[in-house]
């Protein structure tokens, strides 16, 4: 095409990137979704109850009937934000046949949206340990705690807390349920969903006034921890041992009743730092330092945990 575009030209263009943009988001991975419910939520926030405050399976006892369980004691609030990602072209660029740039504006814009959305939800594993209300649970405790509430036990000598975290300062790695049916660890609720905009008109302000065309992506959701059953974090040494030690810890966890939950993890994720580590701990036959052979490593841990390596965990501790 020589010369200023025909109306018709830059529609057919403009048509061929909006495709652009939507095959790059399409095609971009979603790392979350093994680890995040996605629900469709109808307003400006949801209230979720609290999963862990219903009762346990019981012997029917004559006289009493059933007793009733409901979520109704707690609950929590997420609610939603709207993500853009806009970008400029100026109008001479297209007359001038710069077309492979504008083709590229149009992949970023796609790949940005997926890439945030990722974002977004591990950084809810990143910062789950810090005291933030507005990400706290309905226990009032965040994702990762040492006390999580399970509304005291009737159990005799069960512990009133329960712990999904081991604090540290060493890079964060976790261990998570993933086959739990109906639970994950985060909660990721879709309000509107992605939509491409553009301004292109000679009659448009952007057109007129700043002799530019205008495209842009936008979608609203919301992304908050759910289950903290369904995950374990530890600042320790990415080590068999202290594998060993969380996996025990997860496994343990009882709800109010003093009922085994039996959560039991089947992923290791980790941060791309952490990578070569988790690959010597789930596939190396001894454990070794210095060179020296120190311990057998833990047969099971390769039978029953798969390696997972999120680009978008932290490779430090967060503390604000």
């Amino acid at each position: 095409m020589r010369g200023n575009l025909t109306q018709a030209e830059l529609r057919d263009f403009f048509v061929a990137l909006h495709g652009l943009a939507w095959e790059a988001e399409k095609t971009t991975q979603s790392h979350y979704e093994k680890y995040f419910t996605i629900e469709k939520s109808t307003g400006p926030l949801e209230i979720y109850p609290d999963f862990d405050a219903t009762g346990s399976a019981r012997i029917w006892e004559t006289g009493t009937g059933r007793v009733f369980n409901s979520y109704t004691e707690r609950g929590m609030k997420v609610g939603n934000n709207r993500v853009e990602f806009s970008v400029k072209v100026d109008r001479d660029s297209l007359n001038d046949g710069r077309f492979g740039a504008v083709n590229n504006l149009a992949i970023k814009m796609g790949e940005g949206m997926k890439v945030f959305k990722n974002w977004a939800c591990f950084d809810t594993f990143n910062r789950g340990h810090l005291p933030v209300e507005a990400l706290y649970l309905p226990d009032g405790k965040p994702l990762f705690s040492e006390q999580h509430d399970v509304l005291g036990t009737v159990k005799t000598g069960s512990a009133a807390y329960q712990p999904n975290y081991i604090p540290g300062t060493k890079t964060p790695w976790y261990l998570v349920v993933t086959k739990q049916l109906g639970m994950k660890p985060g909660i990721l609720q879709q309000r509107d969903p992605l939509e491409y905009v553009g301004f292109t008109n000679p009659a448009d302000p952007s057109v007129f006034n700043d002799n530019a065309y205008v495209l842009g992506m936008t979608e609203r959701y919301g992304v908050h921890g759910m289950s903290w059953q369904c995950i374990g974090r530890s600042e320790q040494d990415l080590t068999p041992q202290n594998v060993e030690i969380l996996y025990n810890l997860m496994t343990g966890t009882e709800n109010r009743f003093g009922v085994a939950m039996m959560r039991e993890p089947d992923i290791l994720l980790v941060p791309r730092v952490l990578a070569t580590t988790a690959r010597h701990v789930l596939e190396d036959e001894y454990v070794f330092s210095g060179g020296v052979i120190t311990a057998e490593n833990p047969k099971w841990l390769k039978s029953l945990l798969t390696l997972d390596v999120v680009p978008y965990l932290s490779n430090t501790k967060l503390t604000a």
